[in-house]
């Protein structure tokens, strides 16, 4: 991208990046799964006592953990640091 590009629109944003492999966001995702880090784990268990569901989900900016409640409605987000 040339310099004035640049300074209109600034930098391009990166693409998406590839799943780390091909686990559907639709499917939740048990808690002890390996994929499952030991710190979201931690941090998922007050809203999995109460119901929740961890749903795994491929952003722009890398993996998030999603909780979505008994009614399909997101409760919570998890991101990696």
């Amino acid at each position: 991208m040339n310099k004035l590009a640049v300074l209109l629109f600034g930098q391009p944003r990166p693409k998406a990046r590839p799943a780390d492999d091909l686990w559907d966001e639709e499917t939740p995702t048990p808690p002890d799964h390996p994929l499952v880090p030991e710190r979201t784990r931690i941090d998922a268990a007050p809203w999995l006592e109460e119901g929740c569901l961890l749903h795994r989900v491929q952003t722009r900016d890398g993996i998030e953990w999603w909780l979505m409640d008994q009614d399909g409605k997101l409760a919570e987000v998890l991101l990696l640091e």
